[in-house]
């Protein structure tokens, strides 16, 4: 199994959500406030001299899954430069069972 991390400016969380719904997501996590500075952003402190803020979508799913869904992120990069979107992939070594998965 994997699991894949999105950072993104809040503002961009309906695209998000709308990406994720359209391949078929069915199950995820959102942390709502993240701070911080990316590579190619202005930094988002959510205060008056840096306002803003991030947001991380946690998905848990299987490998097939996960290359689908990078690469969703990627087209939404290419397609939104100055949104700072990124996202990243590493491997669920352990999870509680469960009868159901995330596989799209």
């Amino acid at each position: 199994m994997k699991e894949i991390k999105i950072v993104h400016a809040d503002t961009f969380s309906d695209e998000i959500r709308s990406e994720m719904k359209k391949m078929g997501v069915r199950a995820y996590s959102v942390i709502p406030e993240l701070y911080g500075k990316g590579l190619s952003t202005e930094p988002k402190f959510n205060d008056h001299i840096w306002p803003g803020k991030n947001m991380m979508m946690i998905v848990v799913c299987d490998e097939e899954s996960a290359d689908k869904i990078l690469a969703r992120i990627d087209l939404l990069r290419e397609g939104n430069p100055n949104e700072g979107i990124f996202a990243w992939v590493s491997d669920v070594t352990k999870m509680t069972e469960h009868k159901d998965t995330n596989r799209i």
